[in-house]
């Protein structure tokens, strides 16, 4: 139960600590690449990656919400 709980916790601050990422090198990068951005394709693959990985962290985040939820009634 507790590295459930850990999970969620990392899974909470990964989700939210690559949103502002995203947000600013897309800034950077778009409508037109400046200094800051090396590769405009580059952010791109990166932003596709880390969206998907975000996306099945919080889709797991939910089965592991909802196991809690059932220990918890179980307790």
């Amino acid at each position: 139960m507790v590295w459930l709980v850990i999970f969620l916790v990392v899974a909470v601050l990964w989700v939210f600590g690559t949103l502002p990422w995203l947000v600013m090198n897309y800034f950077f990068c778009f409508p037109e690449p400046n200094s800051a951005c090396d590769d405009p394709a580059a952010y791109t693959r990166y932003a596709r990656h880390i969206l998907s990985f975000d996306l099945i962290l919080v889709i797991v985040s939910g089965f592991a919400i909802a196991q809690l939820r059932r220990l918890r009634r179980r307790a």
